[in-house]
């Protein structure tokens, strides 16, 4: 857990270097998510899609980021996976050409109750 923790400040201190670095953000985001899984905490887990959140607003292209988004609110949240998808509507609407937040999206609506179970 050690290893985690320190993983986690460092790609903080990353970020507060330079907020616009998505490798960092997205970095970030994984490792508090793993971090999430090995101790079931649900509050790292919140973090962890905050975490997304950020990477995607930083590269809302990145398809990791998005589906990162996605997989998080599905895990720490029954009501998230709706969050999700409004989510990524709003992507598509000021970017409606953007096939891969397509894809993502038909693919989460698609699988919905799997997300949301």
């Amino acid at each position: 857990m050690k290893l985690y923790e320190l993983s986690i400040s460092n790609y903080k201190l990353c970020l507060k270097f330079s907020s616009r670095h998505f490798e960092g953000a997205i970095a970030l985001a994984h490792t508090t998510d793993h971090r999430a899984k090995m101790l079931l905490d649900p509050v790292a887990g919140r973090q962890a899609v905050k975490y997304f959140i950020d990477a995607a607003v930083i590269n809302p292209d990145s398809v990791e980021a998005l589906y990162g988004v996605i997989k998080a609110f599905g895990k720490y949240g029954r009501n998230h996976g709706e969050t999700a998808i409004m989510m990524l509507e709003r992507v598509l609407e000021s970017q409606p050409k953007n096939y891969r937040v397509r894809t993502i999206l038909a693919g989460f609506k698609l699988f919905r109750d799997d997300f949301l179970a």
